[in-house]
């Protein structure tokens, strides 16, 4: 259930199974090579995220997790020349390396985890920090 404009728990997991779809394309410029890594846009993703609201928790959850675990394998299988390499994040102007990129998708997990625990905090009624 969506509150006051702000995403349900469900949209954020949706959230983050679009995000490990399109960190799939980063990955694979690392282990090309290249110089920039491609631009990530989310401007599909309303509809997309929204869709999420119907569906199963479990699948929901399951496919984020099965996705994430071959996105991990992936970046643990790379080759010790693609995890040296280091390219320009498009948005962020700065270099980055695969270890720069895994901290960085950590970093945002922790923001929508947050929300969400916040918003099922809410919803028992606990007190919200």
């Amino acid at each position: 259930m969506r509150r006051s404009g702000s995403w349900c728990v469900l949209e954020h997991v949706g959230h983050l199974i679009h995000l490990d779809e399109r960190m799939e394309d980063r990955v694979d410029d690392f282990m090309a090579r290249r110089n920039t890594l491609c631009n990530i846009d989310l401007v599909d993703q309303t509809p997309i995220i929204e869709g999420h609201r119907r569906r199963d928790p479990g699948d929901l959850f399951e496919e984020f997790r099965l996705n994430r675990v071959a996105l991990v394998e992936r970046i643990r299988n790379m080759d010790p020349g693609a995890l040296r390499h280091r390219a320009m994040h498009p948005c962020r102007g700065i270099t980055m390396g695969p270890v720069d990129l895994v901290m960085y998708l950590a970093e945002h997990d922790d923001h929508h985890l947050a929300l969400m625990r916040n918003l099922l905090d809410r919803y028992r009624g606990l007190p919200v920090a």
